[in-house]
């Protein structure tokens, strides 16, 4: 019959000290029996060198004493048993099969089927299935729990992952492939024909507790060893009782359930279960009792720890238990701790606590004490542990500071291989085998390498501007790029490309991608770019760089090896690796055995250090927050347990297992406990966390000392300057400026304020520090060029088209980088909104030209529409312009919807014009107009023409628009709507020329939106859909008022025109909106001339304002302006604001016109 014995006592009590003696003295008296010291598994190696190097070995080996955990006693009975260790499955392997059963099965699932395939559901059902196999749940015990819920998402959330696991196990059984969970079992098998087992010692030191898996482990133990001792902590001295505490609040929590389930499982199995020994009351050392009061060994040094031993988290709130509560034998194990809350009544030597402003001033004041204890006290670096809650956070401060104070660190902490710089590269060169030689794609895969030369990044950016305007797509056409001279890099993706062509396994895939890792390794200047990294303050990227390469290649190895043989297509591919890359971790070695172990508080090998070092006891870190989440709710995960099928601790109990976790850290030491916490943090402030409260209520003499709250550096300068470039904009808006003292004192306490006040006092940050505070207050001056520079830039005449006055007007600095610095817009070969607008011209003039040509009209025009039609189109097809539609789905989407807009839009404008009595006198006219300051050539889409017999000449000019324009007053008083009058002024003048004898009349000038209007369908008949399609294709500008011209438009006019935005009342039509007197659009013709040339003399003065005009509450002309990065336009900077469009009245503006008009016209007469 084995045995089995409780060792109890806390932190410092000597447990282990206990146990290794007892290993080495039985060990001593027979070398034949085996001793199994098993510890979790990233304490083995410790372990190992401490039973070596203990002062009871004294060279007498330890032969018969194994130090192993959970894992490595399966694999002990394989060898011992003569059985081939099984190849396990890891979590990457897992999540690979989940996703291929996921992809085949989804439309089995009811509750999962849409978020079968993401990534974050596959890594969630992985751990859920995990922890089922852990706990042995099987599939039937879900579907039993199914069947039994009352909640309907409940039960299909259930019987979902039952499915899901049920397909895994199976898939599993057909390849022969088993999981670390199944390696367990197939290990407790082993452990049963283990012979060396008969009669052995086993020890379980270090743990808190035991899942389902490791008990039937421990069980198949009891009948086949020995011996079994198990280390638990414990404070109290009462013993006997524990097993039956029902308190949940305990502290020890932990310890009683799993003495609960070892006495279980014991009893059960016939083991004779020994008293407990309590260490609390024993010396671990000599075994003799220890004095009442007596100083546990670790805190011999340390006294003060002692209060936390038996104070910590207890009595204060803790209500003794009722009779009926209490064991019927000895009373319970709380009632035996007879600490009130009682306080420690001096100051309490060897713990400090440190305030700090934020986390970089607190890291440096750590690492300026250690650099104290190694120097000033001759710890060793060894010798000293740092526990953080959140490594991500305070990762870099402590690579900055260890490099400052030469402190050599091991952060215990694995990089995730997804975000290693060859990981991107790799991941993005996948992205162009998915998705094709896209110039998105190849570019970003370019440009993922992290270093380059200015030279380099250079010579890309030209090749991406050069693949745009060509529109590359497809090998041959990329390749095309490097006839001049190769890059290695794209020629590295053109090889990966060519030999994937023909995979189908995952295997052949993997191949075809390792071949391309080995041929980056030649690129990859791995320790020049770690370099650069380093000095850009990104320590843990510079490290991820260095080792990555060599953890992806063993990665692709298990992939290959593991799953070879699962058929993949390209996107499944892409999606796998990803997959693998997020779950594989950097595994770190420390450098040497001398280094600050830097961890976090769950899983760190901290083993009793002299100094111990806690921070960020911010109530913002500490307690941590919840684990990642479960597929399963809280109250889910109690419904299971309800049903006898427990799986991971719920979160009342988490946070119980955290608050010992912190208990056990806070007595690690055995000198000293060095506490810390910044008031601020980046989430936010949080103040001091509620466990440093604890610390403090127990030791009232502690002081807090505060740091001065002066801002340190940053990780690096360059990082402190781009946070402040980023923050004192914000704090220094215009409004700021006009703000009382009262009102600006409490901004001078904010982090970026005392940031820069540090850091101005450093010489050699001030220069760049002025340049950034010249940034944040800069003015924009309005200074013009000189004449001498604006004549070197657009010469003696303002040459080009009206549209350049229009960008004038809109913004000043605009015009300047167009049409002086000649900054243009990367040219991209896609179908933009403006190429269908060049298609749709040439569609309308091949259909006017074709009508001009066979002179029809009336009905005879609209009997061969749909002949005219059909040669525009076809025509329209032969253009050049027309070629990128015929490829690609998403351009023959717009050669489709260019074709059914072409009908709407040539059957508009065949009824406007064969609706009324004008003729197409041109198309596509062309014009040049030249003045003492400026020279222009400009293109009037249409011209219409009637001249009736009294040689009255009515000219109407058509601009073809593929956005909604209207006439706007305002627009063209403010010089943003003056193309078009310029073009009918112009053409007047020059058809005055031609027909001398003719009296010229402005008929009107319109746009065109050559667009299919969408009509609702309200069971109109066919004549009304007819005549709405119609009003609403009507053109939109300004008509001359003259009734008999209006009709010579519209012969049928009556009421609201079909053809003109005009209304009829009684035969007259009245004189608003687009309606205007023939001497008013002559006036606004006049003004468009004088505001031609007084633009062009302000552009020759040398005027680049940024000074954008806002023409509606939601439009400015910024709102579409490609040069925004460049100007640099903010309204809360001085200098910088919108110029409002100036609104009128209408009549006044005419009669503004009317009245100039008037007088230029009496002064040309010599009036």
């Amino acid at each position: 019959m084995s045995k089995l014995q409780i060792i109890l006592g806390a932190s410092g009590s000597g447990k282990t000290e206990y146990l290794i003696r007892k290993a080495l003295q039985e060990a001593g008296k027979d070398y034949h029996r085996q001793i199994y010291y098993l510890v979790p598994e990233q304490d083995t190696l410790a372990m190992q060198k401490r039973i070596v190097s203990h002062s009871e070995n004294q060279g007498k080996g330890i032969l018969n004493v194994d130090v192993l955990s959970f894992q490595r006693l399966y694999y002990r009975a394989f060898e011992n048993t003569n059985q081939k260790s099984p190849l396990s499955l890891d979590e990457m392997g897992k999540m690979m099969i989940l996703r291929l059963i996921l992809g085949k099965k989804k439309k089995q699932l009811s509750y999962y089927q849409r978020e079968a395939e993401s990534l974050s559901f596959v890594e969630e059902c992985k751990s859920q299935i995990s922890e089922c196999m852990q706990y042995k749940v099987s599939p039937e015990d879900l579907r039993k729990c199914a069947e039994k819920s009352k909640r309907s998402i409940t039960r299909a959330k259930f019987l979902d992952l039952a499915y899901i696991y049920e397909e895994f196990l199976l898939y599993l059984s057909k390849t022969g492939r088993i999981t670390e969970e199944g390696l367990a079992d197939q290990g407790i098998s082993a452990l049963w024909k283990d012979h060396t087992l008969k009669d052995s010692i086993l020890i379980f030191d270090g743990f808190t507790g035991f899942t389902p898996i490791q008990l039937l482990c421990i069980e198949v133990l009891m009948e086949r060893a020995g011996e079994l001792y198990f280390s638990l902590e414990f404070s109290g001295k009462n013993i006997s009782a524990l097993g039956n505490g029902k308190k949940r609040e305990s502290l020890f929590y932990l310890t009683e359930e799993a003495i609960k389930e070892l006495y279980h499982r014991g009893e059960k199995l016939g083991v004779e279960i020994l008293a407990p020994l309590s260490l609390n009351e024993i010396d671990s050392r000599t075994g003799e009792a220890r004095p009442e009061g007596a100083l546990l060994p670790r805190f011999e040094k340390i006294p003060a720890l002692q209060s936390l031993v038996e104070g910590f988290l207890q009595g204060e709130n803790q209500e003794p238990e009722t009779k009926e509560e209490q064991s019927p034998h000895t009373g319970s194990l709380h009632k035996s701790n007879s600490y009130t809350g009682g306080v420690y009544p001096s100051v309490p030597h060897g713990i400090s606590v440190i305030e700090a402003a934020n986390i970089s001033k607190e890291v440096e004041e750590a690492c300026s004490h250690i650099r104290y204890l190694v120097e000033e006290r001759g710890y060793r670096y060894q010798e000293i542990g740092v526990v953080l809650p959140d490594v991500e956070l305070y990762r870099d401060a402590f690579f900055q500071q260890g490099r400052k104070f030469a402190i050599p660190l091991f952060l215990e902490e694995d990089i995730k291989l997804f975000d290693s710089p060859f990981s991107k590269v790799l991941r993005s060169a996948l992205e162009v085998m998915e998705k094709g030689l896209l110039y998105d794609s190849f570019f970003r895969y370019l440009r993922a390498f992290p270093y380059r030369g200015m030279e380099e990044e250079d010579r890309i950016d030209a090749l991406e501007n050069e693949a745009r305007a060509k529109g590359l797509k497809g090998k041959s056409a990329f390749r095309s790029l490097f006839q001049e001279e190769s890059l290695l890099e794209a020629e590295a993706l053109f090889s990966l490309l060519e030999e994937n062509e023909g995979s189908h396994s995952l295997k052949e895939r993997i191949e075809s991608l390792e071949s391309f890792t080995e041929r980056l390794m030649g690129l990859f200047q791995l320790e020049e770019e770690a370099i650069f990294l380093k000095n850009e303050g990104m320590d843990s990227l510079s490290q991820s760089l260095e080792r990555s390469v060599s953890q992806i290649q063993l990665l692709l190895f298990k992939m290959k090896e593991g799953l070879g043989e699962i058929p993949v297509n390209k996107k499944e591919f892409s999606a796998f690796f990803d997959m693998a890359l997020s779950l594989e971790k950097l595994r770190q070695i420390p450098a040497t055995n001398d280094q600050v172990l830097v961890g976090d508080l769950t899983r760190s090998r901290f083993h009793n250090p002299k100094a111990f070092l806690f921070l960020g006891l911010n109530a913002g870190l500490i307690p941590l927050p919840p684990k990642k989440k479960s597929l399963f709710t809280e109250e889910e995960k109690s419904f299971l347990r309800q049903e006898h099928c427990t799986l991971s601790p719920l979160a009342w109990e988490e946070s119980y297992i955290q608050e010992f976790y912190l208990y056990h850290a806070f007595l690690s030491p055995k000198e000293e406990l060095y506490l810390s916490y910044p008031l601020r943090i980046p989430k936010g402030r949080g103040g001091i966390s509620p466990i440093l409260q604890e610390v403090l209520r127990l030791f009232p003499k502690l002081k807090i000392r505060k740091l001065d709250r002066e801002m340190q550096e940053m990780q690096s300068f360059s990082q402190a300057k781009a946070s402040l470039s980023k923050e004192l904009p914000k704090l220094c808006k215009k409004e700021a400026l006009f703000r009382s003292e009262e009102e600006v004192l409490p901004y001078f306490q904010l982090e970026s304020f005392q940031l820069l006040h540090s850091l101005w006092q450093k010489e050699e940050y001030k220069k760049d520090l002025e340049k950034l505070l010249d940034a944040v207050f800069w003015e924009n001056p309005h200074l013009p060029l000189s004449k001498e520079l604006s004549k070197e830039l657009y010469g003696e005449k303002i040459r080009g088209s009206v549209s350049r006055l229009e960008g004038l007007n809109r913004c000043a600095f605009f015009h300047f980088l167009r049409y002086g610095l000649h900054l243009q817009e990367r040219k991209e070969a896609e179908i933009q909104a403006f190429d269908l607008g060049n298609l749709y011209h040439k569609l309308v003039e091949s259909f006017f030209k074709k009508l001009k040509e066979e002179k029809l009209n009336g009905e005879e025009l609209t009997q061969h529409f749909q002949e005219y039609l059909n040669f525009a189109i076809a025509e329209s097809e032969q253009d050049p312009e027309f070629a990128p539609f015929l490829e690609g789905g998403r351009n023959q989407y717009f050669l489709h919807k260019f074709k059914e807009n072409a009908k709407t839009i040539l059957w508009a404008l065949e009824r406007q014009l064969s609706g009324g009595d004008f003729q197409v006198e041109a198309l596509e006219r062309d014009f040049h107009y030249e003045s003492d300051t400026l020279s222009f050539r400009g293109r009037v889409d249409r011209v219409d023409s009637y001249l009736d017999e009294e040689k009255n000449y009515y000219l109407k000019v058509l601009d073809y628009k593929s956005g909604n324009t209207d006439f706007s007053l305002d627009l063209l008083k403010a010089g943003l709507q003056i193309q078009l009058p310029l073009y009918l002024s112009i053409l007047m003048e020059e058809e005055r020329k031609r027909h001398p004898d003719y009296k010229l009349h402005p008929a009107g000038l319109f746009y065109f939106t050559m667009d299919n209007p969408s009509l609702s369908f309200k069971g109109q008949t066919e004549e009304e859909l007819f005549q709405e399609k119609l009003k609403a294709s009507r053109p939109k500008g300004l008509i001359n008022g003259d009734k008999d011209i209006i009709f010579r438009m519209d012969r049928e006019l009556k009421g609201d025109s079909l053809l003109l935005p005009v209304k009829e009342k009684n035969g007259a039509v009245e004189e608003k909106g687009s309606v205007a007197k023939e001497e008013k659009i002559l006036a606004m013709l006049s003004y468009v001339r004088e505001r031609v040339e007084e633009d062009c003399k302000r552009i020759l003065e040398g005027e680049k304002d940024i000074s954008p005009i806002r023409e509606s509450l939601d439009k400015t002309a910024c709102t579409y302006c490609p040069y925004h990065s460049i100007c640099g336009f903010d309204p809360d900077l001085p200098g910088f604001s919108y110029r409002s469009m100036e609104k009128g009245e209408e009549e006044a503006i005419w009669e503004e016109w009317i009245e100039k008009y008037q007088k230029k016209e009496q002064e040309d007469a010599g009036v």
